[in-house]
């Protein structure tokens, strides 16, 4: 009788989907290794090997695939498969598949039946597999029809029943046409950070091997992890192995995440972020007995594995080890369609040969109606999804009591790294990305104070007593902090809390009145600063989702999600009323103490300052407005670099909109252009009285560079877009007749 788990091990299932994005973070879903029985998937070793998955360390092999997908059937796939060495090898020969699979719902990759046909042994094989998280149970079950010969017990069909719930895991196998009938089960169980199992399996190696009292058929295990729920915590575990030669396995895992600005080669002075994804690991496993009649089980080893990601577009990965290391370097375009390509080096010092390997990938051109991501091609690097309830749960081919199995109920044999989240936190895809979001970028948003200095009049103490309160965010790693102008306005002292809640004093760089814009300073070190990305906002679009963190009422970070509800907005500046174009209307909650924090993109990125709300109460009522970041980046360079912003002026003074539309034309009334104002010196006329007190229209502008005025906020948004020094062709009614003035812009007086 032959073992069911050697013969799985080497005839896995084929992929099941040609195109899952190689880079992606988070990855998608990766799913359906469910022919392999999950009892096997129990015990066995805690490996590097998928720790750190080494897709290329079949270097000298090549594989294509080939899928057909049906439109009007999104359920149906049909794929084909050729794979082969490239050093021609007597003893290795090309092979040819293909897979024919229905899938009950495109969304439910656990129920299927499909037909494979090889041109290696079995030639037809069918297999089946459904499952039913409701209630917890599930099946699976593989027929070969055709084969060249049966030499396993496993040859003649396997099936499989399984119960998972929370904590508890139990099922069992069975070959129901083979002679001698074996059977198999387990039962594992889970209790906070600690899990323990047993297991039933036939030692086919001795006389009578189904025999249930002979210990030597039983095996069980029991792990403990250390670590924190935080996916940026490290994570340890241990675990101790009794099959039928006794094992201990402790593993270390650490992933890190590194935010960083940089110049763009691609663009001049343009600046991007760049978030670098870096993993490390090692692994220790020794061999406690010296029985040297379970091959399964390794000499003691210890490796270790690191890997390196740029983005979504550059990854090199390496590990080594007694028996082998390997060295991976991976880069994906960021232009569609896009195509990966990747270079790789194994060496394996047992056999003393290195291997070398490419691979290129070209993404699907069609938009695929659903994916279901293949387990061989769907990530090249591990990632923070892995750790729940500070466990460090890895496993190889044969995984350490996985209790995955227990609260997933899945059947496939994945390392936890390439699982959907939502199956480790129970949580659904976007809010997990809000999540993420939220950890990401809160230590970039900071908590500021207003102080007024008051004197105590009994003890003529001096007293710091709060004035007001609001947010703010980490600009650069040099300690400048972003905020609104309303925010520090009048303040005699400052004070910015960080996210570990240290406290700084903070200096006042600059500000700008007329946009709500204000840069503070700290002197904090440089690891406890942790800049925002700076996005876009030119290409925002309504109904875009949104993402705003802040201290409302004084709280604890908090936050609050919404969507883009409008473009193009103006809002006028508190301080000077002047109006702000362009601004973000978001129903987020915009409430007091979200002054001057970041209103996110679901990238993470930052696309604007929370500034005001619309309310007559002055709390949320899902009309928020936020400057949009394009403005910010040219008024913040600005005041870093000079404490102040430069902004030109013609020098008048005009009549309210309302007065103008009133004398049945459009434009922008001068009421007073002092004689030494840019206006006044190129001849503009003010409105005035004569002596007999009638009044005496001064001139209308109607047009400046060509561009039509209609009113005053037309007029900011073109001076807007000048400098100081430059001429400007204003265009007056002047009376009954037009005329066009020359004027040369200057800076505010109290700029000079």
């Amino acid at each position: 009788m032959g073992n069911i788990l050697n013969y799985l091990a080497r005839d896995p299932p084929p992929p099941m989907v040609l195109v899952p994005p190689l880079f992606d973070y988070p990855p998608l879903a990766a799913r359906t290794r469910m022919l392999e029985s999950s009892y096997d998937m129990l015990f066995g070793k805690l490996a590097l090997k998928c720790l750190f998955e080494d897709y290329f360390e079949s270097a000298r092999h090549f594989n294509t695939r080939i899928m057909l997908k049906p439109i009007d059937d999104p359920n149906v796939d049909i794929m084909a498969t050729v794979s082969g060495p490239l050093d021609h090898k007597p003893e290795e020969t090309m092979v040819g598949n293909a897979l024919f699979r229905w899938q009950r719902d495109v969304d439910d990759p656990n129920t299927f039946v499909d037909l494979f046909v090889s041109s290696s042994d079995p030639i037809l094989r069918m297999r089946s597999c459904a499952y039913y998280p409701k209630y917890g149970f599930g099946a699976f079950a593989v027929f070969p029809y055709l084969l060249k010969e049966r030499t396993n017990t496993e040859d003649f069909g396997v099936m499989g029943l399984r119960y998972g719930s929370a904590n508890l895991s139990v099922g069992a196998t069975l070959m129901p046409f083979s002679y001698d009938f074996p059977k198999s089960a387990w039962l594992v169980s889970r209790m906070g950070r600690l899990t323990t199992g047993v297991e039933y399996k036939p030692n086919f190696g001795i006389k009578d091997g189904a025999n249930y009292y002979d210990l030597r058929n039983w095996n069980c295990a029991i792990a403990y992890g250390l670590g924190s729920t935080s996916p940026l915590s490290p994570s340890f575990n241990f675990a101790l192995e009794l099959v039928r030669s006794s094992q201990m396995i402790a593993s270390f895992y650490q992933h890190v995440v590194v935010q960083r600005q940089v110049k763009n080669p691609f663009e001049g002075n343009g600046i991007v972020g760049i978030t670098n994804y870096i993993d490390f690991g090692f692994e220790l496993e020794t061999r406690i007995d010296g029985d040297e009649k379970s091959p399964n089980i390794r000499d003691s080893t210890f490796q270790v594995a690191t890997s390196w990601q740029a983005n979504k577009n550059f990854l090199l990965k390496g590990k080594v080890g007694p028996l082998s290391s390997s060295l991976a370097l991976a880069f994906k375009s960021w232009w569609k369609p896009s195509f990966t390509f990747s270079i790789s080096a194994v060496r394996d010092r047992k056999l003393g040969s290195t291997s070398f390997g490419f691979g290129i990938h070209i993404e699907d051109l069609r938009e695929p109606s659903y994916q279901r991501a293949d387990p061989n091609y769907v990530l090249l690097t591990p990632n923070k999804e892995h750790l729940a309830e500070g466990i460090l749960r890895k496993a190889g081919p044969r995984s350490v009591l996985q209790s995955s199995y227990v609260d997933s109920g899945e059947f496939e044999n994945l390392p936890r790294e390439l699982r959907p989240i939502e199956k480790v936190l129970k949580l659904q895809s976007d809010e997990l990305a809000t999540v993420q979001l939220f950890q990401e970028n809160t230590p970039s948003v900071v908590y500021i104070t207003n102080l007024a200095v008051r004197q105590d009049a009994f003890t003529l103490d001096v007293l710091e007593v709060p004035q007001g309160s609001g947010s703010g965010f980490v600009w650069d790693k040099d300690g400048h902090i972003v905020t609104n102008y309303h925010v520090i306005r009048n303040a005699s002292d400052l004070r910015v809390t960080l996210a570990d809640q240290s406290t700084f004093e903070a200096k006042i760089v600059g500000f700008d009145q007329d946009k709500d814009v204000a840069v503070l300073h700290v002197d904090a070190p440089k690891d406890k600063l942790r800049p925002l990305p700076v996005g876009v906002s030119a290409d925002l679009l309504v109904g875009q989702k949104v993402y705003a963190i802040g201290n409302p009422f004084g709280l604890d970070h908090t936050l609050t999600t919404g969507v883009i509800s409008g473009l193009r907005r103006e809002i006028s500046s508190a301080a000077t009323g002047r109006p702000i174009q362009d601004v973000i209307q978001t129903d987020a909650a915009i409430n007091p103490g979200n002054s001057g924090g970041p209103l996110l993109d679901s990238s993470g990125s930052l696309i604007g300052i929370n500034t005001a709300i619309y309310s007559p109460s002055g709390a949320s009522s899902g009309v928020g407005f936020s400057i949009p970041v394009d403005t910010v980046s040219g008024i913040v360079d600005q005041l870093v670099k000079y404490g102040k912003v430069t902004r030109p002026i013609l020098g008048i003074k005009f009549a309210p909109d309302q007065s103008v539309e009133q004398l049945g034309v459009s434009g922008v009334l001068v009421l007073d252009a002092p004689a030494n104002g840019p206006a006044g010196k190129a001849g503009l006329i003010s409105t005035k009285r004569d002596g007999y007190g009638r009044l005496i229209l001064g001139d209308i502008i109607t047009s400046v560079n060509g561009k039509k005025i209609i009113n005053g906020s037309d007029l900011y948004r073109i001076l807007d877009q000048c400098k100081v020094g430059d001429e400007v062709m204003v265009e007056v009614l002047r009376g009954d007749h037009k005329e066009k003035i020359p004027v040369v812009l200057e800076p505010k007086p109290d700029e000079t």
